[in-house]
């Protein structure tokens, strides 16, 4: 739906056309203009009020305002909302239009509820954040299928981790990688199932890592990478950025790129 649906009293929703909601947890803005000769190409993003993940790149973005985003051309920005619940297939190279039995369930920091409607089943999830402590619940009706579940906490990268189903604690498959994922095997239906996750906020490793990722990808000799990578030694960000646009070997999007989800 357009960006005026959901957000009829602000005036930057009537402002950005080819803007999206889709479903209720995610804003989409695909990339129009043309990329340049390192297939990157920038777009402007209007983002309401709050925190916005994009699901591909899992850059963080605080809202209120318009934000200039580069993407090469594998992705779009496709920003899922704080408190934001996106349930996806997780069967691999299949087609079939079955129920399934496993879920690859993306949370997003903060204070949600969605309830994912299946023929003649449901199953309601419940995100709740206070510090630096989220939790789920989740249900599904008696008429639900069992299966496998992975829950994947894009805003925590590790974290102390207890599951319980219906009160009782129970064993699940933990990960950490790039963000926290949690798989329960036999999610059975009629059960209430609840995982607390106690994690450390660090600005300063988000700040590391994420500038690490855009800088991978930049085609760039390693000795000019190396000499960026410095750079993120300097406390004051603004000094970061400073230094950043200074350099001339590289393009304006790359310099978007390094820094746009501080």
């Amino acid at each position: 739906e357009p960006m005026y649906y959901e957000y009829p009293d602000c005036k930057e929703a009537y402002e950005c056309p080819g803007q999206y909601t889709f479903g209720t947890e995610l804003i989409v803005a695909p990339v129009t203009t043309p990329s340049d000769e390192k297939g990157m190409a920038k777009t402007r993003v209007w983002l309401p009020e709050g925190k916005w993940t994009d699901i591909f790149t899992g850059d963080c973005y605080s809202g209120g305002r318009w934000v200039d985003m580069v993407r090469y051309l594998d992705s779009i920005p496709a920003l899922a909302k704080s408190g934001g619940i996106f349930p996806l297939d997780a069967r691999k190279h299949t087609n079939k239009c079955d129920t399934p039995d496993k879920l690859k369930v993306m949370v997003f920091n903060g204070n949600g509820e969605y309830t994912l409607k299946e023929d003649g089943a449901s199953t309601k999830f419940i995100s709740r954040a206070d510090g630096c402590k989220q939790t789920l619940f989740f249900e599904a009706t008696e008429n639900s299928i069992e299966r496998l579940i992975k829950f994947e906490f894009r805003n925590v990268n590790k974290g102390k981790v207890c599951v319980f189903a219906d009160g009782t604690p129970i064993q699940a498959g933990v990960s950490c990688d790039e963000f926290l994922s949690i798989t329960i095997e036999d999610v059975m239906p009629g059960v209430i199932y609840f995982i607390d996750i106690d994690y450390e906020k660090d600005t300063e490793k988000y700040r590391k890592n994420r500038y690490l990722a855009a800088l991978t990808r930049l085609e760039l000799k390693n000795e000019a990478k190396g000499e960026i990578w410095s750079l993120i030694s300097e406390k004051d960000e603004k000094e970061i950025k400073a230094k950043i646009a200074e350099r001339t070997d590289l393009t304006e999007n790359e310099k978007i790129r390094l820094t746009e989800s501080w």
